[in-house]
């Protein structure tokens, strides 16, 4: 009987330790709160009022974002901006029960993201505003609840005006919403808990946690006596004043298997009534796993507030020990080792699922691009949803966490008195009263994780060029809010003009379109070098690069005073359009299309960034010598930047020459055409591409890579016949029957022996049947003016990608795919 006892608490110790681990907490209870809404378009005040009928309103889940779901709009006030997608105003309802045994509990809702402009309301008591459509925040509803009874939430959310954006943003309650419970005394919430590790070597670390405690009532009694006399809490009221007592603050860090490796615990004297008690502990860790890119290990930290023997509050928090320095002479390193950021700009639309991106197609897309070696994104130009950090954490991304894109003032000078939008009607209106708010709570939401290495405060800013006082006060009050709040962190923001806005307090230089911007004779790896020669005590980074440039990437190779680039951009997205009268719904110029697939560019960077051996073979009619970055579109007549030129495929309809790219990071390549070799020839390494003249035969088209004269890669491109099959291969293993988890199909069409067919346009229908329904279809065509919630699209380049959503049945999952004259593929989950 000990025995079983024994092996019993040994298997509920080891659970307790691996729930630890997963994020699971004893006092504190954080309930997701995105099921069971309602929703209409459409404005009237009636609908925050508790008696207000809402039996007819849509019933959804959140996030959602219903622009996304509207048709599209050609005459859309500035549109083009947006992508030509409906916006308005919408208001969601949800009612909800909170336990009656709970009225001595403190109750936060936090919502992380809503576009734009929202105001919330429970039981019809007011809870506040907030324009800036990026943010997350709460809002303590204790006071408005009704224990035991019906609430009702209602929140407006107002994306009416038009030109609120200057790229696809959304509408809606968009991101998670969370229902957060704890007792009277608690970590602050957002700031509360911050983690550091000032001292991260390889034989020991310490992770440093400062705390920000709140603390009202410590029990029940103290609550009695509060509720009973609140406004009267004089000395010589003494069973009704601040008392002291005596409290445990615990820090307990786990590794990723859940097992202990360090704690460290403080006696505290916490009065009541104190809302900021701060206290700090060093916790040393010996024989750290470092966090990187490469080996993106995670620890977590416990933190406990025990009273009385009882634990009153506890949170989990991820983290990575990791050590960062930006050094002048040897560029950025990390654990002592030199990184390069290979980096991407983002816009946090998902594609068709727009900005309510489910986690797994985070995940999926964050996969793809550390694919093709990328290890660094930019969030341009605003922050991204609290799960898209945690996922960067666990991949081994560096992030620039970009807070803001605009100040006060639209291109141009700006002669008003008052503020203006590069946008039009974005937040540059309320700057003034809201910047400091939105620095604040980006960085207390964000500053604990590993894979956030900077903060960025503006970008292409024109106060830079046109008012440049103004530009050094404002950005020297934003770059002081971050050394204060965070000073682990360097500052930088985006510039698009030559050698303004420097003379402030920036950490690092950051410079868009150095090549394209700046009158430079220089090409290659020396392109910074007059930003270098004028600011020789900061380092340079690209906020913002071209994708079909090299040099950028040459530049910081080759000169540890740059430290990287951020292409713009990692993934096709919707808004910015170019082409307005062709139907163009976003901006094409990436390194992968919307259906995650790679692109000429990507090829490119792909070979340069990779670690391992790579190659990529492109084809085209058109002389690499000619204009890459722009094609005339028919008709219209308009530019628009383009990722046509170049073919991954071998299926020319006309004879006669063609021009072959190979894209490789290997010393050699051999270039065969139907098992004959075409010769030798070495990469060109400030290139990353060997370059042949061939005439066009069918068959199959192999590029073999060499180092030291041995094959280490090789890519094939095989003439494909007509269309006849439609394959589907799922990313995820299976789908969980909870109403929220999605499973991403990679469909594409082959010919009969199953060659991609890259050329295939074929409609192709989605059916799902069983535990789970269609949620989008993705393709590579910018062009479609369809709605995008529909059961079939047209391939692109012979691809879709399919998203299917769990409906909570515990039913297996069958999806068909059809196609006229051709062959039917299905498959199960």
């Amino acid at each position: 009987m000990k025995m079983l006892k024994y092996i019993l608490f040994q298997v509920l110790f080891l659970t307790n330790l691996a729930l630890f681990a997963q994020g699971v907490t004893q006092a504190r209870n954080e309930q997701n709160f995105n099921k069971d809404w309602l929703f209409s378009l459409g404005d009237n005040p009636q609908y925050r009022e508790v008696k207000f009928e809402d039996e007819g309103w849509r019933k959804l889940n959140v996030p959602h974002d219903w622009s996304i779901e509207g048709e599209y709009q050609p005459d859309a006030y500035k549109g083009f901006r947006t992508g030509f997608f409906p916006e308005g105003i919408g208001w969601y309802r949800k009612h909800f029960k909170v336990d009656k045994n709970k009225t001595n509990k403190q109750f936060v809702i936090q919502f992380d993201g809503v576009y734009m402009n929202s105001e919330v309301w429970v039981n019809g008591r007011y809870c506040g505003r907030r324009p800036y459509g990026y943010a997350t925040f709460q809002y303590d509803i204790t006071a408005h609840l009704k224990f035991g009874e019906e609430n009702i939430i209602a929140v407006r959310v107002d994306n009416s005006v038009p030109a609120g954006s200057r790229w696809y943003a959304g509408s809606g309650i968009y991101r998670n919403v969370h229902l957060i419970e704890t007792n009277f005394v608690h970590f602050r919430e957002m700031d509360g808990i911050y983690i550091t590790t000032p001292v991260a070597e390889k034989d020991k670390a310490t992770v440093k946690a400062e705390y920000i405690i709140s603390s009202s009532f410590f029990n029940d009694e103290e609550i009695k006596l509060f509720k009973k006399n609140k406004w009267n809490r004089q000395e010589d009221r003494w069973e009704n004043s601040p008392r002291a007592h005596n409290c445990i603050i615990r820090s307990i860090i786990y590794d990723a298997k859940g097992k202990e490796v360090a704690r460290d615990e403080k006696e505290a004297e916490i009065f009541n009534y104190d809302k900021a008690f701060k206290i700090s502990q060093d916790i040393e860790v010996k024989n750290p796993k470092r966090w990187s890119d490469t080996q993106p290990y995670l620890y977590t930290v416990k933190s406990e507030i025990e009273w009385n023997g009882t634990i009153v509050d506890d949170q989990i928090t991820t983290i990575g020990i990791r050590k960062l320095e930006f050094n002048l002479e040897k560029g950025f390193l990390v654990n002592g080792e030199r990184k390069l950021l290979k980096g991407v700009c983002l816009h946090h639309d998902g594609g068709a699922v727009g900005v309510a991106v489910p986690e797994k197609t985070q995940y999926y897309r964050l996969k793809k691009l550390k694919k093709t070696g990328c290890n660094a994104v930019r969030t341009a130009h605003n922050p991204f949803a609290p799960e898209f950090y945690r996922i960067c954490d666990e991949l081994g991304i560096y992030v620039m966490n970009e807070i803001l894109d605009e100040w006060t003032s639209a291109w141009g000078y700006n002669f008003t008195d008052y503020n203006t939008s590069k946008a039009g009607n974005a937040f540059a209106h309320h700057f003034n009263q809201w910047y400091e708010t939105e620095m604040k709570s980006t960085i207390y939401r964000d500053r604990n994780h590993p894979s956030v290495v900077m903060w960025s405060v503006g970008n292409e800013l024109p106060e830079l060029r046109s008012e440049p006082i103004k530009a050094k006060e404002i950005a020297n009050k934003l770059i002081a809010i971050a050394h204060k709040e965070d000073a682990t962190r360097p500052v930088t923001f985006g510039n698009n003009g030559p050698h303004a806005g420097f003379e402030t307090d920036v950490d690092i230089l950051g410079l868009n379109y150095v090549m394209e911007n700046y009158d430079h004779a220089v090409r290659g790896s020396n392109i910074y070098e007059a930003d270098h020669k004028k600011y020789p005590n900061k380092l340079i980074v690209g906020t913002e690069t071209s994708r079909n440039e090299i040099d950028y990437y040459l530049a910081y190779r080759d000169n540890p005073y740059v430290i990287g680039q951020f292409i713009w951009t990692g993934i096709q997205y919707f808004g910015e359009v170019k082409a307005k009268k062709a139907g163009l719904r976003g901006w094409v110029a990436s390194l992968l299309d919307m259906s995650l697939n790679l692109l000429p560019s990507g090829a490119l960077y792909s070979s340069a960034w990779n670690d391992n051996p790579t190659v990529h073979i492109t084809t085209s009619e058109t002389s690499p010598d000619a204009d890459q970055r722009y094609e005339i579109i028919p008709i219209t007549g308009e530019r628009v930047y383009q990722n046509t030129r170049d073919k991954f495929h071998w299926n020319w309809e006309k004879s006669g020459e063609k021009y072959v790219t190979v894209y490789s990071n290997c010393e050699e390549i051999e270039l065969k055409l139907n098992g004959k070799s075409l010769g030798r020839k070495k990469t060109d390494f400030t290139k990353y591409a060997t370059q042949w003249v061939l005439d066009y035969q069918e068959g199959a088209l192999e590029a073999i890579g060499y180092n030291k004269g041995k094959k280490v890669s090789s890519n094939k491109l095989v003439t494909a016949k007509e269309p006849a099959k439609i394959k589907a291969k799922p990313y995820y293993k299976g789908l969980k029957a909870d109403g929220v988890d999605v499973n991403i199909i990679e469909v594409s069409i082959t010919d009969e022996k199953g060659n991609l067919v890259p050329t295939a346009t074929n409609d192709i229908k989605v059916e799902v049947s069983g535990g789970a329904k269609l949620l989008v279809i993705d393709t590579g065509n910018l062009y479609y003016k369809g709605n995008f919630k529909t059961d079939h699209r047209n391939a692109a380049n012979g691809y879709i990608t399919v998203t299917v959503q769990s409906n909570g049945k515990e039913e297996p999952v069958k999806i068909k795919f059809t196609s006229e004259g051709l062959e039917t593929e299905e498959i199960k989950l």
